[in-house]
């Protein structure tokens, strides 16, 4: 029997000093009627996300709570059911789903703005 590992998108990010988060906005572009998606905090290890989940940062978001725009201009708020506190360091928002109905927007630095163009 085949075992599926999910592969999810990861945007990393890095903490100066450190700090508490208690939401996370997300920009989806589609989504699944059905099924959820999932949200973790991953640290970075030799510049990839890590399989090590930050204590209290992984959320499962159900399809009906997904919020989704043609222009990424409708955010999906995230709120941790307890503040998250990261260390200084290089982390990893995760995001995936057991459905390929999902896409989100990704930032880029010096990319072109969706929303003013």
């Amino acid at each position: 029997m085949a075992v599926n590992k999910l592969d999810p998108v990861s945007q990393s990010f890095t903490v100066e000093k450190p700090t508490y988060i208690t939401k996370v906005d997300l920009f989806f572009a589609t989504k699944d009627n059905n099924i959820p998606v999932f949200l973790q905090i991953r640290r970075i290890s030799d510049g990839f996300p890590s399989q090590q989940i930050v204590s209290n940062s992984q959320k499962i978001i159900p399809a009906v709570d997904v919020n989704h725009s043609d222009d990424a201009t409708t955010a999906t708020t995230v709120r941790f059911n307890n503040p998250v506190f990261l260390d200084t360091g290089e982390y990893a928002l995760s995001i995936g789903s057991d459905s390929k109905e999902y896409s989100i927007y990704v930032s880029e630095l010096n990319a072109t703005d969706s929303v003013s163009g």
